[in-house]
């Protein structure tokens, strides 16, 4: 999982004058990858008619953060009550605003913005229900800017919004449910290693979660190399079919092993998006940013699911949805003893 990946767009009067370049080398400087809205095309095959949209919806998902700069280059006539003209940003910055924030969501699109320009009234909010907004005005800003944007994406890079694009959300609390919580419930009704049949405390059980740190083609039989390490494990009796798993024994403690083999959706996912037609050659850079950003979509989905009150709600609505027919006492129970284990879920990330 490598580091953040953010793409700048502005006026093309923000990039003549070097604001732009300055913005990206500032940010460079912090350990972040960025990219300018020109990069994006850089693919096209013919650049005197560059297919503009279907460019910008597939390789602005491929980014973790937008950054844009909101400068009135423009005027526009506003007519409510009465007339008032205003300084707005160029229509191109506005609706690549749009685009941003419904492939990354909200909380990862900042807006760079000059206190003369006209924010629309659908991106500001009360408290904190709108979209980042910096004040920029000039390029002697630009080190306090950064600072700030730094500080911004440090206390949101792990929350995860439900309309951002890519399939690593939604497999992992898949995952969650039909590997983490199948195996939990039923750890305790007997557990076969090898020829054996055993059972375990809860206590003395721990699942290790193994993540790549990125994803290929190679990934899924490298993964499974590594993992054959370890002994053959199964609970045979887990619902509507076996749970397999790979082990080792520390002293008296059961240590689980298991790769998400789900994680294929995410790079087919992100393979699928990238292939959009958009008149362009293959992009591999926007491929390798896609999955990795997917690997940590994955990783931190578990790691949001696994804090103690969403744990809760999540295992319990599991119970409740799977054993309709159990006692609620019975179903309390259940809920009970995979919380006091919640803990012994660990989420290793490997460079396979």
């Amino acid at each position: 999982m490598k580091g953040i990946d953010i793409v700048l767009f502005s006026s093309g009067v923000t990039e003549k004058n070097q604001t732009l370049i300055k913005i990206k080398e500032e940010l460079e400087n912090m350990g972040y990858s960025c990219s300018c809205w020109r990069d994006l095309f850089a693919g096209a095959h013919d650049h005197n008619n560059i297919a503009l949209l279907p460019m910008l919806i597939k390789k602005i998902p491929s980014f973790d953060y937008a950054v844009l700069i909101c400068e009135g280059h423009d005027t526009t006539c506003i007519e409510r009550e009465e007339k008032e003209t205003v300084y707005t940003m160029r229509d191109n910055v506005l609706f690549e605003i749009g685009l941003s924030t419904m492939a990354l969501g909200q909380e990862h699109v900042i807006l760079l913005a000059n206190e003369k320009v006209r924010i629309p009234e659908d991106l500001t909010g009360i408290n904190e229900l709108a979209i980042k907004k910096i004040p920029f005005s000039s390029n002697k800003d630009i080190p306090d800017v950064t600072k700030e944007i730094d500080r911004y994406i440090k206390n949101t890079k792990e929350n995860i919004s439900p309309v951002m694009i890519g399939a690593a959300s939604i497999t992992a609390c898949g995952y969650l449910e039909s590997f983490v919580l199948r195996l939990l419930e039923h750890a305790g009704k007997g557990i076969k290693l090898g020829e054996k049949e055993v059972i375990f405390a809860l206590d003395k059980v721990f699942i290790h979660i193994v993540l790549p740190e990125t994803y290929s083609k190679e990934t899924p039989g490298k993964t499974k190399e590594k993992l054959n390490k370890y002994k053959k494990g199964e609970i045979t009796e887990a619902g509507t079919r076996a749970v397999e798993f790979r082990y080792e024994l520390h002293d008296d403690e059961l240590h689980i092993y298991d790769y998400p083999t789900t994680l294929i959706t995410s790079y087919d996912t992100a393979k699928a998006i990238l292939n959009l037609n958009a008149d362009d050659k293959e992009d591999k850079a926007a491929e390798i940013r896609f999955i990795d950003k997917e690997m940590r979509l994955f990783k931190y989905t578990l790691q949001d699911f696994l804090k103690e009150q969403k744990f809760r709600s999540f295992v319990k609505s599991s119970i409740e949805q799977n054993h309709k027919k159990l006692q609620q006492s019975e179903k309390e129970s259940i809920l009970e003893d995979i919380l006091k284990v919640s803990d012994h879920i660990i989420i290793e990330v490997s460079n396979y």
